[in-house]
């Protein structure tokens, strides 16, 4: 058992679902205005994985609230966290990387043609998404095994 303040309890509630408010407006406006040259500037399906994990760590402090979890939320309270946290932190090294190959070591002014690894594979987001986010998504699923 878990014994918490009801003060406490109310702060925690409000605070991740304000968050989680807060999380979704962002999603709604990068939807909303993908058409703006800002907004389609950047990575949509890196910024959307972002917002996305973000949201999943913030969703997490909602099992902290239960005083008689399950064993189903004890498990879900030690993967929850680390995996959204994991997939935006991914999904901006994602980003990061890209623009690095981009601007980084072709040069400002590439055509769109040339940019590319150094295999020749072009920088798509399918293939950034496979190589940068598959593989730490899979190992934070088993980070921490329930005692």
């Amino acid at each position: 058992t878990f014994e918490m303040s009801f003060g406490v309890w109310i702060a925690i509630f409000i605070v991740t679902t304000l968050s989680l408010l807060t999380t979704f407006v962002v999603m709604l406006l990068i939807i909303k205005y993908r058409q703006n040259p800002l907004i389609s500037s950047v990575s949509k399906t890196f910024s959307v994985l972002t917002v996305l994990g973000l949201g999943l760590s913030i969703a997490s402090s909602y099992l902290l609230l239960s005083s008689q979890p399950s064993e189903g939320e004890c498990a879900a309270r030690l993967w929850l966290a680390p995996m959204g946290t994991t997939v935006a932190l991914a999904a901006l090294g994602a980003k990061t990387y890209r623009i690095h190959m981009i601007f980084g070591e072709l040069g400002i002014g590439v055509p769109e043609c040339r940019r590319a690894n150094a295999k020749g594979r072009p920088l798509t987001d399918c293939y950034i998404l496979t190589r940068f986010m598959l593989a730490p998504v899979l190992c934070s699923a088993n980070t921490q095994v329930p005692i």
